[in-house]
């Protein structure tokens, strides 16, 4: 078995240095100042060999602005985008996409 680092190469994973998104104009809502950051790097993540990104973080720090950002990124890829959260949370993310 080959070693999940041999076969991912540095410029793959240099996301600190990775620029963040503009903010999409028709976008009312303000994104905290790294979530177009947070964006930019899930979906370069998605992009890898993993074809795939977990967002997961703390209570609170609007992980639903970042996943909204990251969807309106692939918004013209033919692929399907998964969402997985808990059924309380599906008012909100109705409710911050329509006013975003």
């Amino acid at each position: 078995m080959v070693p999940l680092m041999s076969v991912l190469t540095i410029s793959q994973w240099d996301l600190y240095n990775i620029d963040p998104i503009t903010k999409p104009a028709h976008m009312t809502l303000v994104p905290h100042l790294w979530q177009p950051k947070g964006a930019t790097q899930g979906h370069k993540c998605s992009e890898s060999d993993f074809k795939g990104f977990l967002l997961g973080d703390n209570i609170g720090v609007e992980e639903t602005i970042n996943a909204i950002l990251m969807l309106w990124l692939v918004r013209d890829e033919p692929e399907m985008s998964l969402v997985i959260c808990p059924a309380s949370l599906c008012h909100k993310w109705i409710t911050t996409i329509e006013n975003s």
